[in-house]
């Protein structure tokens, strides 16, 4: 496989896509936190 240098807008796409898997993390975590609370609160 040759290395290819990146260019500006391969970085670009680049920290897209990274901040686009964060997003997603974060609403996942959001959404497990939901979960766990509406869990919580029907336990009740």
């Amino acid at each position: 496989m040759t290395k290819k240098k990146l260019t500006k807008k391969d970085k670009n796409s680049l920290d897209e896509w990274l901040e686009e898997i964060e997003n997603q993390l974060k609403k996942q975590d959001q959404e497990s936190k939901i979960e766990d609370l509406n869990s919580f609160t029907f336990k009740k």
